[in-house]
């Protein structure tokens, strides 16, 4: 093989599998149905002078029982993610995340 066929298949080797990558990172998006309740348990978050909730607030079946918010430092970093760069900058930083782990 020449040398230009040899770097045409190397290149196309490495977008291929970077465009494999990417689509595998953003299924973890499209499958998720938990992220619009983050983001906006992150909004409920910074709107109340960085306090966590005691109780689940989106919840009418267990209102008054007590919630530990586990993920609370992810959902404050989405909800700025998503409220600075909109749904789609909200996606590519969730793929960043993901391809980076």
């Amino acid at each position: 093989m020449t040398q230009k066929i040899e770097k045409f298949i190397f290149t196309l080797a490495v977008l291929i599998t970077a465009f494999c990558i990417l689509s595998i990172s953003l299924y973890a998006i499209r499958s998720s149905t938990d992220e619009f309740w983050h983001i906006k348990t992150g909004e409920y978050i910074v709107q109340h002078g960085y306090k966590l909730p005691q109780t689940d607030i989106f919840t009418f079946t267990a209102e008054k029982y007590p919630w530990v918010n586990h993920e609370w430092l992810s959902q404050i970093v989405f909800f700025h993610v998503y409220h600075t760069t909109g749904f789609k900058g909200f996606v590519v930083f969730k793929s960043v995340i993901i391809l980076a782990a």
